[in-house]
């Protein structure tokens, strides 16, 4: 009685621990989801803000460098205000200066990204390590799980032939009894 409630309870706390750990490894996958369309969709939000800034930053340069040429073909053209163009190509120089970098911004802003991509990668990667070790010891549990099982099988089976033995044993000193009773009353 005391192996057959130990085993039953020895079932019942690997039944819920197995339980645990497949609500627990579904959570894990549905965390996984979640990372991954988090970071699918911050990525494409980051690649198109460069890209916005990128066209605003060329339309920049591009129309400075058209104010540039005009400037040049004016200062050409009017000796006069030699000095006063000469100024504003400094200042567009320095513009385009400044363009430059907020472009090297823009680009470290892509490589964090990219950095943080990997990370996160790396993040994701280590998750699908602890899925797959939870994997392997839902499995080894389950195995744990089937041997306890037939391990009790085999005690019921021992335990029935037993009682069956101690049943025989039993009748056969009550026959030998009444046999030897007989004899006594001759």
């Amino acid at each position: 009685e005391k192996c057959e409630a130990d085993s039953k309870e020895n079932e019942s706390y690997f039944l819920n621990k197995f339980e645990k750990e497949e609500q627990n490894a579904k959570n894990i996958s549905q965390e996984k989801l979640k990372m991954e369309n988090l970071l699918n969709s911050r990525y494409k939000m980051l690649e198109k803000e460069k890209e916005d800034k990128v066209v605003i930053l060329e339309n920049n340069r591009n129309q400075l460098l058209d104010n540039l040429d005009k400037e040049k073909n004016t200062k050409n053209a009017l000796a006069d205000e030699k000095v006063h163009l000469h100024r504003k190509l400094e200042d567009s120089k320095l513009e385009i200066s400044q363009l430059e970098d907020k472009m090297k911004l823009v680009q470290v802003d892509v490589g964090n990204c990219i950095v943080e991509k990997r990370e996160d990668k790396g993040k994701l990667d280590n998750l699908e390590n602890v899925l797959v070790n939870l994997k392997k010891e839902k499995n080894h549990m389950e195995s744990q799980y089937l041997e306890i099982f037939k391990e009790l099988e085999i005690l019921k089976t021992k335990d029935t032939k037993a009682s069956n033995d101690e049943d025989s044993n039993v009748a056969g000193k009550n026959s030998s009894q009444v046999e030897s009773g007989e004899n006594n009353d001759e």
